[in-house]
């Protein structure tokens, strides 16, 4: 197989087809055609990569997002979940034992001023009593 002697578009130097029939379609020399053919790879590659990138950006705003929105989601879950657990008879039993707390506080308070105000009463008498005794012996 002879191929055509041709000048190849690119570098504008002579070269050999590989075939009569490959003569129709080649235009450009060996070097230059694989030159070419790695810049387009090259740019395919790139073009992809840009893709990638671009996509994964687009994700991580997506997270971002989702993430921005998780603290709010927590807070309905835990609203949800406290509203369930917590109900009108538990909270019913929670005041009446705190009545029953207060109730039994305030009984202790109570008893302890009264046996304060016997002790402060105790207290005056002795001292008018000596006060009595002092203003005898004054006399």
């Amino acid at each position: 197989m002879v191929g055509v002697q041709k000048e190849c578009r690119t570098c504008k130097k002579f070269f050999m087809t590989r075939s009569t029939n490959s003569a129709r379609w080649e235009s450009q020399c060996y070097e230059c055609y694989s030159n070419s053919q790695k810049n387009k790879q090259m740019v395919r590659f790139q073009e992809r990569e840009t893709n990638i990138v671009n996509s994964l950006e687009n994700r991580i705003v997506k997270v971002e997002d989702w993430m921005d929105n998780i603290p709010s989601i927590i807070g309905a879950e835990v609203n949800n979940t406290m509203n369930s657990i917590i109900s009108d008879d538990l909270l019913s039993a929670i005041e009446e034992k705190n009545a029953e707390k207060v109730a039994s506080l305030t009984s202790d308070l109570f008893t302890q001023i009264e046996q304060f105000e016997e002790k402060i009463q105790r207290q005056i008498s002795l001292l008018n009593t000596r006060i009595v005794k002092i203003m005898k012996e004054m006399d």
